[in-house]
Formats: C-alpha cells, sequence, structure tokens
C-alpha cells in the first residue's frame, strides 16, 4: 500500500506539471478564443488533477491511517474521474473530430453541461447525498442532445465498412448513450424509483453493465481513433487490422454488454476471445505503425545532418 502512495504521488506531480503547462497555453490563446473541443479537452484535465489527487489521499491514509476521509471518498474519485473527466473528454475529441475544431454556442454549452453534471454527482456523493446525485441527469441529458444536433449527420454517414478514425469516434456515441441510460438507470433506481433501499441491493451485473460501454466502447475507441490519426501515414501497414478491431472489439463490447445485463454467463466463453484477440490485433498494429513513423522520422534527420 505505501508503493501505491508514492507512486501516486509521482503521477500526480507529473499530471500538475502538464496541467500547468497547459493552462498556460490556454492562457496564450485565451478562454474566449478556445475552440469548443480545447475547452472540454481543458476542463476535463483539470478535473483529472482532482481525481488523482483524491486517489492519492485515500492511498495515503490506506497506508498510513493518519488521518480520515468522508465515507462516499471512492465514488467521489470514480465518477470524478469518470463523469468529470474521461466522459468530458472523450465526448470533445468526437466533437472534434466528427463536427470540427471550431467554437459554436451549442458546443460551449455542451461541455460546460457536461462538466457541470460531472462536478454536481461528485459533490452530492462527497456530501453522502445519493439523492442528490441524481440532479446531474438533465445536465447530461440535455449536453448529450446537443453533441447528437451538432453530429448526427456525420454519425449517420460515417463509412462504416471503410477503415479510418472517423467510425471510431462516431461509434463511442452511441456507446456514451448506452453507458449514460444504463447509469441514469442505476441512480434512479435509488434515489426515485426506489427499487433498492440500499446500494449493497444493486443487482452485481449493472456496475460492470456500465463499464464496458464507458470505457471499451466509448473511451477505447476514442483512442483508437486518435491512434489512426497519428499514424495516418503509415495505416497501409497490415490494412485488414483495422477491420479486425472495429468490427470485432465493437461488436463483442455490444454482445457482451447484452450478455452481462441478461446474465448469460455462457456467452462470455465466446465474446472474450473475440474482444480480446481484436484489441491485441489493434494495439499490435499501432505499435508498429508508430515503431515506423518514429524510424523513419530518424531517418530524415540523420539524412538532413549529412
Amino acid at each position: 500500500m505505501p508503493f501505491l502512495a508514492v507512486a501516486g504521488s509521482l503521477v500526480l506531480l507529473g499530471i500538475v506539471a502538464y496541467v500547468a503547462w497547459m493552462l498556460g497555453q490556454a492562457a496564450r490563446i485565451g478562454c474566449r478564443r478556445l475552440t469548443t473541443p480545447q475547452l472540454g479537452v481543458t476542463l476535463g484535465i483539470v478535473t483529472l488533477v482532482v481525481g488523482s489527487a483524491i486517489g492519492v489521499a485515500i492511498a495515503t491514509q490506506e497506508a498510513t491511517e493518519a488521518f480520515g476521509l468522508p465515507l462516499m471518498i471512492h465514488p467521489v474519485h470514480g465518477q470524478t474521474q469518470e463523469g468529470a473527466y474521461l466522459f468530458l473528454a472523450a465526448m470533445s475529441l468526437a466533437y472534434w473530430r466528427l463536427h470540427g475544431n471550431d467554437r459554436t454556442t451549442g458546443g460551449t454549452w455542451m461541455v460546460w453541461l457536461f462538466f457541470a453534471g460531472g462536478v454536481i454527482i461528485a459533490l452530492a456523493l462527497l456530501a453522502n447525498s445519493i439523492e442528490g446525485a441524481a440532479a446531474f441527469i438533465p445536465f447530461d441529458i440535455a449536453a448529450f442532445v446537443i453533441l447528437l444536433t451538432l453530429a448526427w449527420r456525420r454519425i449517420v454517414s460515417t463509412g462504416w465498412l471503410s477503415a479510418g478514425s472517423a467510425r471510431h469516434y462516431a461509434v463511442a456515441i452511441p456507446f456514451g448513450a448506452v453507458y449514460l441510460a444504463i447509469f441514469i438507470y442505476l441512480v434512479l433506481g435509488i434515489t426515485v424509483l426506489r427499487l433498492w433501499s440500499d446500494p449493497s441491493q444493486i443487482p452485481t451485473n449493472l456496475i460492470p453493465a456500465v463499464s464496458h460501454p464507458f470505457f471499451v466502447g466509448m473511451v477505447t475507441n476514442v483512442l483508437f481513433g486518435l491512434l489512426y490519426d497519428f499514424t495516418e501515414r503509415k495505416n497501409a501497414l497490415w490494412p485488414w487490422a483495422d477491420h479486425v478491431l472495429f468490427w470485432g472489439m465493437n461488436l463483442a463490447v455490444a454482445a457482451f454488454t447484452i450478455a452481462i445485463l441478461l446474465e448469460a454467463d455462457d456467452w462470455f466463453r465466446l465474446i472474450t476471445p473475440i474482444l480480446s484477440f481484436s484489441i491485441f490485433v489493434g494495439i499490435a498494429t499501432f505499435t508498429l505503425r508508430l515503431w515506423s513513423s518514429a524510424e523513419q522520422t530518424v531517418a530524415k534527420e540523420a539524412a538532413t545532418t549529412v
């Protein structure tokens, strides 16, 4: 446990240094001139500092027991990292690649609503008010509706059968909607519908049903989309791998989520190898493409100096 506290503190220092640099760059541009994606990612990364600091505090407290922390600090940490950081950043990046690196009124509202939703649920949990956490729902729904109104044409018209980054960003949005729908049901089930009198009574399948569309369906697709864009000139390497990654991973995640909700455990034996293999192919492919790009850069620099 002390290792987690020490290692987490070092990582936090790195995050703080990066965020300080990033805020300096944002200040030079000016808040009003930041594009919608820049604003969203900036707010998300700043929130990462808060979430990471909470994580270090938890690790330090567990290692030393020198101080106490609020009862709901673990879910506060999770929701700060997920709702106010990853969800906002992923949707902002998807907006960037599907709608453009612009600043629109709708896009600005989208960013601030997503951010407000994440902050509200984190503060409500910090105050040990599960009922108050439901206040995030109209904010996130409104933000998601705005995102769909701005990007739906590109989502629908994306070349789903053509290799490219666009389909990764496009499919991340429906997975984000699935995550949001299940999570809202989870919160409403406790606070409004009273399906469960205590969080311990929540069906065990609902938590992983939230996690898979979020982390794999949404965040991982955005990351692979960025990797595709970064290696654009090297995508001729293993072109078949793009289809294996996209279709294998996304069909598997969709099937995995359905299997979890239906508690169809037998499906996992088929789905898990497909999901694992598809992601492994993607990681191997983009590693080789990045490696090839690095070697080409070194070769060009060497030729220039000669």
